[in-house]
């Protein structure tokens, strides 16, 4: 019971039957080594689960009120989410950094492609200014994977974005532009030509402006910025997750 699980088996599924187990067999580790997992299953009282949409997640709440990690464990590192101003951010502490690498790599490459190949953009200023973010370290692992001066993180410089581009244009390398929804429409409203680049949107408009839809949001920046597709990068601090989708046709990438 609560056996050690190699990250090879993580990264070798291959079929829903692997993973159902899987996820039974690290509901299983967690509940016998995380003291805080352990207690809250106790409490809820239900039946062991059978399938993985069974296992109980714990509440948000839980990762601003506790150190959760399991036993005989030390973080590597700690991430914060991103939460909003003077609201408690919720926090992960991250046993290993090699695995979430690993995780958000494979992830990234069978998604969206080689990181070698692409120049990539960032455009994450709220992320930068409150620290500790995932995402930012998530992004800054590609940028240096692109092994490209070009790539970087630009912050309000939207002059920069159009020069990087129109160079890694003329090398034939593929843009990827990340960028939460605020920043991405501040760029927008320049009416720059990103044609060729792939655009990323994350995060939120953080306060900054209207909510607006996933619809409304992407058919605005697909019009401004003159590109087919406007990709949605899901992730969860708590989760350490990365999902990518195109919101508009439904297909998850």
């Amino acid at each position: 019971m609560g056996a050690v699980i190699s990250e090879d088996r993580i990264f070798s599924l291959n079929s829903n039957d692997d993973f159902n187990r899987l996820a039974l067999d690290m509901y299983d580790y967690q509940k016998t080594h995380c003291g805080i997992y352990s207690e809250f299953i106790h409490l809820l009282g239900r039946p062991e689960p059978k399938e993985y949409s069974e296992i109980p997640f714990l509440p948000i709440s839980f990762f601003k009120e506790h150190d959760i990690i399991a036993e005989g464990h030390r973080p590597e590192v700690q991430f914060l989410s991103s939460g909003t101003t003077g609201m408690q951010r919720s926090k992960h502490l991250v046993a290993s950094k090699g695995l979430y690498e690993r995780s958000f790599m494979t992830a990234y490459r069978k998604r969206i492609g080689n990181p070698e190949d692409q120049v990539i953009l960032a455009l994450l200023p709220s992320y930068i200014a409150q620290g500790e973010s995932s995402l930012v370290y998530m992004v800054n692992h590609l940028i240096k994977e692109s092994n490209s001066y070009k790539s970087g993180f630009l912050l309000e410089s939207i002059d920069e974005i159009e020069h990087r581009y129109t160079m890694a244009c003329n090398e034939g390398k593929k843009t990827i532009l990340f960028g939460v929804s605020y920043a991405l429409l501040d760029l927008a409203e320049k009416g720059i030509d990103l044609s060729k680049a792939v655009i990323i949107e994350t995060g939120g408009m953080k306060g900054r402006r209207k909510e607006m839809t996933k619809e409304e949001l992407h058919n605005t920046l697909k019009k401004a910025l003159k590109v087919e597709t406007v990709l949605s990068e899901y992730g969860m601090t708590e989760l350490l997750s990365q999902a990518y989708c195109d919101v508009l046709s439904q297909h998850r990438i």
